[in-house]
């Protein structure tokens, strides 16, 4: 019985030694594995890009390996394992927080890209709503320097046109007041003419008699003379030396120089140059004229502007409206009287008009 307690103490004790012996050698051999799989963590973690989202974490987990390392190299092996696994959970976490962090970034940086695009999309409309006002802008400023130069053509037109009127009427009075003083001329000269004519015939000096007062040579003796010389004619035949501006200053005329035009314009058709007009031509006198006609004429002689016509002028008048007519009166109608028979007889002759 001893013997056999003291084979199982001895078997027990062996039993404890063999593990003792076990372990020992597992302590004393190199941690491979665990130092694999220390770099292969710390591989994994770099290339998630440890080393920019988890920087702490992968630098204490690249230090430890260095450490677990330089223990395997020192035969320090049980603390080369025990820094291979801190250096793996290490790298494990770097690697984990590099991926979250990795995501995060790119979550970020797609929502400030979606920013940036918006803004830029915003930028564009508004760059384009800009554009449409330049050009609405610039189709009201070409609308406006068309209706501009349109005005400027228009004034110009109109400038001219003025300058033209301007002219035409200046050179129409210069022409007026040639006229003019080319009929005051000519009947001064037929004056001189006729008063010339006068004398010779009369062998009477006229200016001498008109001082003395002796009308006899040019107009008949008595009031009725005097009434006869200024009597309004309707007619007029050209004497040699006439012109239509001394006619019209002719007292029985219209004893007004300034209305010759009005002679002029009643015989139109028989006048083709007024400063010419044939000797013995019957000219119609005029009588029926407003007040407006009447003035024209006097404006285009060249009448000065206010004028005050001689006291004697006979200035026509504005046509007269015709009073209508009376009604006619009933006139009865005589009886036949009876025909008494009698012997027929030639008609007598009616003596001929005298022509």
């Amino acid at each position: 019985m001893r013997k056999r307690s003291r084979a199982r103490r001895n078997l027990g004790r062996l039993g404890v030694l063999g593990g003792l012996l076990l372990l020992t050698a597992a302590c004393a051999s190199a941690p491979t594995q665990e130092m694999v799989a220390a770099r292969a963590a710390v591989d994994a973690a770099r290339q998630a890009e440890a080393s920019t989202y988890a920087s702490v974490e992968f630098k204490l987990a690249e230090q430890g390996l260095e450490g677990a390392e330089a223990r395997v190299k020192a035969r320090e092996y049980s603390k080369a394992r025990q820094a291979a696994l801190a250096v793996r959970e290490r790298a494990e976490k770097a690697e984990s927080l590099a991926i979250r962090n990795r995501i995060r970034a790119e979550v970020e940086r797609v929502r400030t890209d979606a920013s940036a695009a918006r803004a830029a999309a915003e930028a564009a409309t508004g760059a384009r709503q800009q554009v449409a006002q330049a050009v609405e802008q610039a189709q009201r400023a070409q609308e406006e320097a068309t209706k501009a130069a349109e005005a400027a053509v228009a004034a110009k037109s109109a400038a001219e046109a003025a300058a033209s009127k301007a002219a035409a009427e200046r050179l129409q009075a210069e022409r007026s007041a040639e006229m003019a003083g080319a009929h005051r001329r000519m009947a001064e000269r037929a004056a001189a003419a006729r008063a010339a004519a006068r004398r010779a015939a009369l062998g009477v000096d006229i200016e001498e008699a008109e001082e003395k007062g002796e009308t006899a040579a040019r107009t008949p003796a008595g009031p009725a003379g005097a009434r006869a010389a200024r009597e309004p004619v309707a007619e007029y035949v050209v004497q040699e030396g006439d012109t239509l501006w001394g006619i019209a200053g002719n007292p029985a005329v219209y004893n007004d120089p300034f209305l010759w035009p009005l002679l002029h314009r009643a015989n139109q058709g028989e006048i083709e140059n007024p400063d010419l007009i044939p000797v013995g031509l019957k000219l119609k006198v005029s009588r029926q004229a407003s007040p407006e006609e009447v003035r024209e004429a006097r404006k285009a002689a060249g009448a000065p502007e206010p004028y005050t016509p001689p006291a004697g002028a006979i200035v026509p008048q504005p046509a007269k409206a015709a009073a209508p007519a009376p009604p006619a009166k009933a006139v009865p109608t005589p009886e036949p009287a009876a025909k008494a028979p009698t012997a027929k007889q030639p008609a007598a002759k009616q003596p001929a008009a005298k022509k």
